[in-house]
């Protein structure tokens, strides 16, 4: 594996595996740049403290801490990757016109996935660098 370079933004290491896999890790510091809450920061600093792959595991960890991963989504969201985060939005509240609401859980179920699924999505996009190095 090679790291990429960190020139413009130190608080975010990226590597690159020779299978072109691109792994994205934030620290803290890259989370206070983008002027996160206080209270979010010391919550993930706790938990780690050399920072987090984003990964859909981690993600779902940040979810049970009560950190806002639709916030990471604002911040690193690709185009496309909010596009189908909307498409998804449109399809529920389609389907609540239908059917009814669905519960609260369900409904929290529903958006968590999708935020989940489009912030994995930007990540894998060959132009998600330009969007973690953005202050």
């Amino acid at each position: 594996m090679r790291q990429a370079s960190k020139d413009r933004c130190p608080c975010l290491v990226t590597t690159v595996a020779e299978e072109g896999v691109v792994i994205v890790k934030i620290t803290s510091g890259w989370l206070k740049k983008r002027y996160a809450c206080a209270g979010g920061i010391r919550t993930f600093a706790a938990e780690w403290p050399d920072g987090a792959e984003v990964t859909a595991q981690n993600l779902d960890r940040a979810c049970e801490l009560g950190l806002s991963i639709k916030w990471l989504l604002d911040k690193i969201g690709t185009q496309q990757a909010m596009d189908d985060y909307h498409q998804v939005g449109n399809v529920v509240f389609e389907d609540y016109q239908r059917n009814g609401s669905p519960t609260l859980d369900e409904e929290r179920r529903i958006e968590k996935v999708a935020t989940i699924a489009a912030i994995l999505a930007s990540v894998k996009s060959r132009r998600w660098l330009s969007l973690f190095r953005r202050v």
